[in-house]
């Protein structure tokens, strides 16, 4: 098969993502102003706190996504790759934090980077891990999760609340098509003797 030459155009950064952090910025200055030892501003209320961080993530989802742009232009679609999962990431975050991702159309920005997703890139063979957790903890209070009162997904003052997992052993690694975790994928295969990139079906040349 021809190796893919899709990700060697020149590539323009759109005139709106530089719009868009303008505002987010503004946002950002106005409830910013001073921070304490924990990166939420002195005197905050969980609702400015998670505010900030919501805000926080978008730009982060921005900056991501321009950092795609800047590795196809540079040929490196494997690292746009990961940048665009970053960004993806970064807006679910943010809407899990405040409904102010939503006022600023969150769900528009991800709706466009599934669709860069599509549009960009082949479709990829993604991989889930079948593990078998020894414990999970939570993140905000350091409690076993499921002992205490917070909730995965949700903000808490200004941070999110995850499961700290200790992984006994791992059990399986399955195909699948919608993954957990798209960065979990196959990086590069070989047929007949030849090992090619699996995002280009460049040959790898063996060291």
């Amino acid at each position: 098969m021809r190796e893919l030459d899709i990700f060697k155009p020149m590539f323009h950064f759109p005139e709106h993502l530089f719009h868009f952090m303008e505002r987010l910025f503004h946002h950002s200055i106005t409830c910013c102003s001073s921070r304490g030892s924990y990166g939420v501003p002195l005197g905050c209320t969980p609702d400015s706190a998670n505010t900030m961080l919501s805000l926080e993530n978008l730009i982060d989802a921005m900056i991501n996504e321009l950092k795609m742009w800047i590795a196809l232009k540079e040929d490196n679609p494997n690292k746009a790759w990961d940048f665009l999962i970053n960004a993806q990431s970064a807006v679910r975050t943010a809407a899990q934090a405040h409904s102010i991702a939503i006022d600023l159309n969150a769900e528009g920005y991800a709706n466009k980077l599934h669709l860069l997703e599509k549009l960009l890139f082949p479709p990829q063979m993604f991989f889930s891990h079948g593990l078998i957790i020894e414990k999970a903890e939570c993140s905000i209070c350091g409690k076993e999760y499921g002992e205490c009162e917070h909730i995965v997904g949700k903000a808490y003052m200004g941070k999110m609340c995850k499961i700290i997992t200790k992984i006994k052993k791992m059990k399986e690694v399955s195909i699948v098509e919608e993954p957990a975790n798209k960065h979990a994928r196959m990086l590069q295969f070989t047929d007949e003797g030849v090992t090619r990139d699996f995002m280009t079906w460049r040959r790898i040349e063996k060291r």
